[in-house]
């Protein structure tokens, strides 16, 4: 089940992965490519790299957005719908950050053990 709210995520890093290929930036897709198969591994730390890259992905697709309209505007081209299409990835992949927040997976990656503990210490 935890797989299925972590598609978001997945599916972003994936994209991602397919940007930076069509750029050319193979180190970046083999890093990007094994972030995935960090999520096996339940931990805090794994989960604040993970929301860190997808941080800078979405502000990558923002920049990728800017760009790519400019060209085309210059060029006297369409760029609606480049915009639409690139900003709904842009917000899929910044709203995937917050599925963490889902009580399976804060159980999974022990994000809450500090507030428990500190409940048990009051």
């Amino acid at each position: 089940m935890n797989f299925i709210k972590l598609l978001p995520v997945i599916i972003s890093l994936l994209f991602m992965a397919a940007h930076f290929y069509r750029a050319g930036l193979i180190p970046v897709v083999v890093i990007i490519m094994f972030a995935p198969f960090l999520l096996f591994v339940p931990h805090r730390l794994i989960v604040r790299i993970i929301q860190a890259l997808l941080a800078i992905s979405s502000i990558e697709w923002l920049i990728t957005i800017s760009r790519l309209v400019s060209m085309r505007q210059e060029m006297g081209m369409p760029w609606i719908r480049l915009a639409l299409i690139l900003g709904v990835v842009a917000i899929i992949t910044f709203g995937s950050i917050f599925v963490f927040r889902l009580k399976s997976l804060r159980i999974r990656y022990k994000l809450d053990s500090s507030k428990e503990l500190h409940k048990d210490q009051i």
